[in-house]
């Protein structure tokens, strides 16, 4: 099940660190938590939010586009509840991301 919070939680650790990345290793008998957070992982590069680093295939690191979305739902309130609620009612992640951005930007509304 796709957790909204995970998402945010996600690109927030990546957008702290100096290069923007995150380690996430695949491992045989990983706990339910890391394969989550790996899963998590792989959908915010479905959504090209993050992106594996070349080379580095337990790396990844937030885009452009990532950064543009967290920033949108940091700096207003209504547009990460919003993403919130549309994820938890089944939107995909790039629509509800999308909705969010409307959102903060006042365009189009929720």
């Amino acid at each position: 099940m796709k957790e909204p919070q995970m998402f945010m939680d996600l690109l927030n650790e990546a957008s702290e660190r100096p290069d923007g990345s995150l380690l996430c290793v695949r491992t045989f008998g990983m706990s339910a938590e890391k394969q989550n957070r790996r899963h998590h992982v792989e959908l915010l590069v479905d959504a090209g939010h993050m992106t594996w680093v070349t080379g580095k295939k337990d790396m990844v690191r937030i885009t452009n586009a990532g950064y543009d979305f967290l920033n949108a739902c940091e700096s207003n309130a209504d547009a990460k509840a919003t993403f919130v609620e549309k994820v938890k009612a089944g939107f995909p992640y790039v629509d509800a991301a999308l909705k969010a951005v409307e959102v903060a930007l006042k365009i189009g509304g929720a």
